[in-house]
């Protein structure tokens, strides 16, 4: 296989000598762990850091992203409850995107588009997500095959995929055709997005053909007609799978029909099991043995075995031709020697039929790999696909909208809802509180406060999550959503000690507020909870205000800022129009409350704006 030539890669724009040695390296260390398995290379795509949002790795695990805090696993995280996929690979590229949203507002609008043309038409939504069920990992298949692995079990996967592909894309002309005949005209803006995305997809039906045509069913040979035998029996002579069960076992997976050689070597073999079967007839009738056949055994070789020894051996122990190698209660074993002939012969071509039908899966292998960039590029159509499927299946299903994108620092959501604790309220039989969440330019950053358990944590993390569905392609929960791109969520929301780094909660604390004030942008949105809780009242409003002041002079970013520390308010200047004035003119103060319901239970997140006068818990 070939390595990626750099050179004559055709790149949209030619790479800096850092990319050059990058790539150089990783190539070098493939080439070296997998030597004459090298698979040959895509050009590199090149991903600056401005397309994707960036969120680290404690805010991923903050926000319960991928997994959730308590049970492990994925259980209560965002992830378990937007999966609705239906491939593994699917489910990979549906973890990509929560991880790592967009920031293109056209590639953001091309996958809302896919999601709200499926959500508008819930029977094509039906099949695709009934066929997507039983399409493979490609994806994978085509990994093992470049790297030499892989087995006639993947071939046949391969094939059906191809298959189910190009059912998706039947599927998808068959309802255009069907709306145009219905309405008479289609709205071509809701086909745009699907249809280039179909455009993209190759076709591949030779090749499924190919594999097809090569690949067997469970019958290897067919049943010729055998003329009547010349030993006085009239039966038809047929080699059937007991033939081979008697030689071995041998199953064959590509057909005869795949090769010239393979087609001798099976007529061959097939004259031979009818040579034994004519064989072990003319032994029954001239012996008078009908319990003799002619088998094989690793102990004993070909040998001619008798099921009823004392009542069918008599004839051959009288004979010369045949010697006694092996005697039971009720069986007897002979060696003969034109069996063993014969026997031997069928072995030796059964070994070449299964050389000949390696050689022939390696070639089917070679074709494979030689359509995988095609392979995988459909692949990862269908894994798009797959996921804006399951974002309309969860739109449906949880009453989601299509937000609005600007690239602005707006961030208006009306009655926005958190995702997985609506699910959890919902399993438990209550309903969550919606919250109304909006950022302005006169208004950038929320200090929230109010009582322990009145969901002060849920509501920013839910601000932060909503963002991130939003620029992943999804529906967001809530009943209107406008929001400009964010290019970096930061979290400081709980912590923990780190001990093996001797660090404290406190310690551990301070370094992630001073890493995002340090990496905070105008376009970034922070939600940080009690900052400077682990420390002294005096020390800890100290270091809250403090930060406050930072994201909103420096950073400038929008923000939610959860205190305990109500004198925070009066130090940013708060007043009875919920604002701060001079300098924190641009703070919103906002507090969440507890709710009392009629049996007496308390339902938290509810967002409250003060009429007047300071916060207050």
């Amino acid at each position: 296989m070939q390595q990626l030539d750099l050179e004559n890669s055709v790149l949209p724009d030619p790479l800096t000598d850092a990319e050059v040695g990058a790539v150089k390296l990783l190539t070098a260390f493939l080439h070296t762990n997998l030597m004459e398995h090298m698979p040959r290379l895509s050009p590199p795509n090149r991903e600056t850091v401005d397309g994707r949002m960036q969120i680290d790795s404690h805010t991923i695990k903050a926000l319960e992203i991928r997994e959730g805090m308590r049970e492990g696993g994925t259980t209560g995280s965002l992830f378990s409850v937007v999966k609705r996929t239906l491939t593994s690979s699917g489910t990979r590229l549906l973890a990509r995107w929560l991880c790592s949203p967009s920031t293109s507002i056209t590639e953001i609008n091309a996958r809302q588009s896919l999601v709200a043309f499926f959500y508008s038409r819930p029977f094509v939504l039906q099949d695709l997500v009934q066929t997507l069920g039983e399409v493979e990992d490609a994806t994978r298949i085509v990994q093992r095959f470049l790297l030499g692995r892989g087995d006639v079990s993947d071939l046949s996967a391969i094939c059906t995929t191809i298959d189910i592909w190009s059912s998706i894309k039947n599927r998808v002309e068959l309802e255009k055709h069907m709306e145009h005949q219905e309405r008479g005209q289609v709205t071509e803006s809701d086909w745009t997005s699907l249809e280039m995305l179909m455009s993209r997809m190759a076709d591949l039906e030779n090749l499924a053909n190919r594999i097809r045509m090569a690949l067997t069913g469970e019958n290897a040979l067919p049943s010729p007609e055998i003329p009547e035998s010349g030993d006085g029996t009239n039966e038809s002579l047929q080699p059937s799978r007991d033939h081979f069960t008697v030689i071995g076992g041998e199953t064959w997976t590509i057909k005869p029909e795949f090769s010239n050689e393979l087609k001798n070597l099976h007529a061959w073999l097939r004259s031979l099991l009818i040579e034994r079967e004519r064989l072990e007839r003319h032994l029954q009738f001239t012996y008078d043995a009908p319990s003799l056949s002619l088998r094989t055994s690793p102990s004993l070789g070909m040998h001619v075995h008798l099921a009823r020894g004392k009542r069918d051996a008599a004839k051959l122990k009288a004979s010369s031709l045949f010697i006694k190698i092996s005697e039971s209660n009720s069986t007897i074993s002979f060696f003969f020697q034109e069996w063993s002939l014969l026997g031997s012969q069928i072995v030796e071509v059964t070994n070449s039929i299964y050389a000949a039908e390696r050689e022939a899966f390696e070639t089917l292998r070679s074709e494979v790999n030689a359509h995988s960039s095609q392979l995988r590029r459909n692949a990862r159509i269908v894994d798009e696909l797959d996921v804006t499927l399951a974002f309309a299946r969860l739109a449906m299903e949880m009453n989601f909208v299509r937000p609005v994108l600007k690239n602005d620092s707006t961030y208006h959501v009306v009655n926005g809802r958190h995702p997985t604790v609506e699910l959890g309220l919902l399993t438990a039989g209550r309903v969550f509180t919606p919250n109304t969440v909006s950022f302005a330019p006169d208004s950038k950053l929320h200090i929230i406060t109010g009582p322990n358990m009145a969901g002060k944590s849920t509501l920013l993390r839910q601000t932060a999550l909503i963002t991130i569905l939003a620029q992943t392609g999804s529906f967001v929960p809530a009943e209107a959503a406008e929001i400009g791109i964010v290019d970096r969520v930061f979290s400081r929301v709980g912590a923990k000690d780190d001990l093996f780094r001797d660090r404290s909660t406190f310690m551990v604390e301070m370094l992630e507020t001073s890493e995002i004030l340090r990496r905070a942008t105008p376009n970034s949105l922070v939600i940080m909870d009690e900052v400077g809780r682990g420390t002294t009242v005096e020390d800890g409003l100290a270091i809250a205000f403090a930060a406050v002041h930072h994201l909103l002079s420096v950073n400038g970013c929008r923000a939610m800022f959860a205190t305990h520390f109500h004198e925070l308010a009066d130090m940013l200047g708060h007043t009875d129009n919920h604002k701060g004035q001079g300098a924190f003119a641009n703070v919103g103060f906002f507090c969440t409350d507890v709710d009392e319901t009629e049996d007496g239970c308390e339902d938290s997140t509810v967002l409250v704006k003060e009429e007047g006068g300071r916060p207050g818990g």
